[in-house]
């Protein structure tokens, strides 16, 4: 937290804050000074006209901006599109606290569109003409304000309100350095965003050329060979055709009570701990009994088995998946999961793994059901039949789409790391305050 400049005093150290990091050319300039974001921004009102076509703006599961296409059916707006309001490039949008955001709920600035519609219910606003939106952006995300926004949303609660009245909002205290220093801040996040984007697009090029080249491997349904096999496999003939039941074995999850969850203990594997193609643990996961490892030996995890999602398996075009390794053997697998247990000797594990993403993807594709809220059917998933190479193209197989996930897993962690040195450099480039009002 950076502390007051106290030169003149108790009362100017209420009114001047100077972060932990500064520029060169800035460190023996004067302190930020406090101002309400009244003074510099502007509430937007602009409502949408009648049957409007922009686009419709939603918070994502991730807690950004996107078009309500990306994770809603339909368009709302073009129904009611007198109850939103019309945003553009740059300005910036509060949404209230809600179950998914924290407390003081969230203001994220607009820049992957030119326009958009949001709710009406939503607080939007404009800096002035002179303010950098990317330094903004940066004050809003290092959670500068944050102290004052959940008390203003604890008093609310307290008074029987759900949302901060825009009033109060407005009379939000920032600390707001001079227009040049606002510029460097703003032009070092927008390159350090810049380098980030390029990796994460990097990742993406990367999981589109595997999926490119997974098709290419596996025989497409009604086949018996792939349209791509190595060199010393091409005059090999065709797969073996094999019942799906002969080759593995699958077990769903079972669902526990939270009457049964221990601090520690047993690891409950659940299906926000699946990912695609990862297995991640949380402060916030559950664990069981150890005694229930010898209650429910069949829900076992071990090294190898194959766990997947059976409700809501796909989303964007992959689905959830994940090779157990030997740190999360002895877990207990939750309903809406199931696992495969491999039970032949034609079957080499690690090609296993990439056989089942792809099959298992292509199938949930094809035969999940329900609407909106897919599920796979195990009985007409055990019904199935597979086709299955020698165990030495297997292992060709296995290696190639291995070193293509380890590359894929080296760039994320890069990533990760990228973002959790731009977290860290926000929390140093902007002063922090606990005062309220």
């Amino acid at each position: 937290m950076s502390k007051p400049n106290t030169t003149n005093g108790n009362e100017k150290a209420k009114t001047i804050r100077t972060p932990k990091l500064r520029f060169p050319e800035f460190r023996n300039s004067k302190g930020w000074k406090k101002t309400e974001l009244r003074m510099i921004a502007d509430p937007v009102l602009d409502k949408a006209s009648s049957g409007e076509k922009n686009n419709t703006l939603s918070l994502s599961s991730d807690n950004s901006i996107v078009l309500q296409s990306e994770i809603l059916e339909g368009n709302e707006a073009n129904k009611y599109s007198e109850r939103y309001i019309k945003v553009i490039r740059d300005d910036f949008i509060y949404i209230d606290r809600n179950t998914r955001l924290p407390f003081s709920g969230t203001i994220k600035r607009l820049s992957n569109h030119s326009v958009g519609l949001v709710p009406s219910a939503y607080k939007c606003f404009r800096f002035h003409a002179n303010e950098h939106p990317n330094f903004w952006e940066g004050y809003f995300e290092s959670g500068a304000h944050k102290t004052q926004l959940t008390r203003l949303a604890s008093r609310g609660a307290g008074e029987g309100q759900l949302k901060i009245p825009a009033n109060k909002f407005f009379a939000l205290n920032i600390w707001r350095p001079c227009e040049s220093e606002q510029k460097k801040i703003a032009d070092c996040l927008k390159s350090l965003e810049s380098l980030i984007s390029a990796q994460s697009q990097k990742i993406k090029v990367l999981r589109v050329h595997k999926i490119g080249l997974t098709l290419q491997l596996f025989p497409r349904k009604g086949e018996s060979k792939p349209r791509l096999r190595f060199p010393k496999f091409q005059n090999t003939g065709e797969w073996k055709k094999l019942p799906f039941i002969s080759v593995m074995k699958v077990i769903s999850g079972k669902e526990f009570k939270p009457s049964e969850y221990s601090s520690e203990g047993i690891r409950l594997i659940q299906s926000k701990n699946i990912g695609y193609s990862s297995l991640s643990w949380s402060d916030d996961s559950f664990h069981l009994p150890m005694t229930y490892a010898d209650k429910h030996p069949e829900l076992l995890l071990h090294a190898n088995d194959i766990a997947f999602a059976l409700y809501r398996p796909i989303r964007d075009e992959e689905i959830k998946i994940t090779k157990i390794s030997k740190s999360y053997e002895k877990s207990i697998l939750s309903h809406h999961l199931a696992k495969l247990e491999i039970i032949t000797d034609l079957l080499y594990a690690n090609f296993a793994f990439h056989f089942c993403r792809h099959f298992l993807s292509d199938y949930a594709q094809s035969n999940s059901i329900g609407l909106g809220q897919t599920r796979i059917s195990l009985r007409e998933l055990n019904k199935q039949s597979i086709t299955l190479p020698s165990l030495p193209e297997q292992i060709c197989i296995a290696g190639c789409l291995d070193s293509l996930d380890n590359l894929i897993i080296s760039n994320t962690q890069k990533l990760e790391s990228m973002k959790k040195h731009k977290a860290a450099l926000l929390q140093k480039l902007f002063p922090w305050s606990d005062e309220a009002n």
